[in-house]
């Protein structure tokens, strides 16, 4: 999984590709563990490359986590929202 830009003042994007096809949650949450955003969910298929827009309108400053759970793994991305 990978945000660009990880700096962000506006719109980010978030990238994964899976290994195996499978149900996926890709979320943002605060330093606190608090659930900020869902950017999306659903059924993914395996070896094919998702690409999902984050707009941090309406975000706070700072630090927070983008959080890709699958199955039986968890993926974190630290992004930095900046304005």
């Amino acid at each position: 999984m990978a945000v660009y830009p990880t700096s962000v003042s506006g719109r980010a994007t978030v990238s994964f590709t899976l290994e195996e096809a499978g149900d996926y949650a890709l979320e943002v949450y605060d330093m606190r563990g608090a659930l900020v955003k869902r950017i999306a969910a659903g059924a993914a298929e395996g070896g094919r490359r998702y690409e999902h827009t984050l707009s941090v309108e309406g975000m706070s400053r700072g630090l927070y986590l983008a959080r890709l759970v699958t199955g039986e793994n968890v993926q974190t991305v630290k992004l930095v929202v900046d304005r």
